[in-house]
């Protein structure tokens, strides 16, 4: 009979609070780092009011993790999480289009796109779930349509991990939920109407070339 795991804080599942969408690979797989697996991942920038414990909590998990690491060298710490200054908030929104402040944060979220199963060595694929305001399952091409700007918040749990001189922790991306999907032409309407309103012409905003949002 095997003993059943007792799972640390850390290792449970929990909701992050909610954000407003920056960039996304939710409906089909980023292949730039893992180029077998591919990874899904989902950005939320979260406003500095709202974050509560989150970075609490994964700063205490890294710094546990490093005091345990027997080395000659300190290892380099690597966080899924941006807290933005005023250099940074500029930078995202020239990138994105949305506008943040100083102290909010930026939280990556990831998973495998795809596992390889131990007995076969085949590849499975490990979908995201994503639901709307509604709590109803989104089809894919729905999530297709999910475009910066919305609003969400994610499923997640913190997994740390300790490699190659360096110590961090990984936000695992389980479910994404929607309070409310912007599409594209919806973000982009929005952006226009904004600087209208301060005295600006329509300006080409990032449609995609950066490669952060399909």
């Amino acid at each position: 009979m095997k003993r059943s795991k007792t799972l640390q804080a850390h290792q449970l599942k929990r909701y992050s609070p909610e954000g407003i969408v920056a960039f996304s690979y939710i409906d089909e797989p980023d292949y730039e780092y893992h180029k077998e697996l591919g990874e899904y991942q989902i950005s939320l920038l979260i406003k500095a009011e709202q974050i509560g414990s989150l970075k609490d909590d994964i700063d205490l998990l890294i710094a546990g993790i490093k005091a345990e690491v027997r080395s000659n060298s300190i290892p380099k710490e690597s966080y899924p999480y941006e807290i933005l200054h005023s250099g940074t908030v500029q930078k995202y929104a020239d990138i994105t289009g949305l506008e943040g402040s100083a102290g909010d944060m930026l939280l990556k979220a990831r998973t495998k796109a795809h596992f390889k199963d131990k007995q076969t060595g085949l590849l499975k694929p490990n979908p995201i779930k994503c639901f709307d305001d509604k709590g109803n399952l989104m089809e894919q091409k729905q999530v297709s349509l999910a475009y910066r700007g919305s609003e969400a918040k994610v499923l997640f749990n913190l997994f740390g991990w300790n490699f190659g001189g360096k110590v961090g922790c990984r936000v695992s991306l389980f479910e994404v939920h929607f309070s409310n999907v912007l599409t594209q032409e919806e973000f982009l309407q929005n952006k226009v109407e904004a600087k209208q309103k301060e005295g600006f012409q329509p300006s080409n905003l990032d449609r995609g070339e950066y490669g952060l949002n399909k």
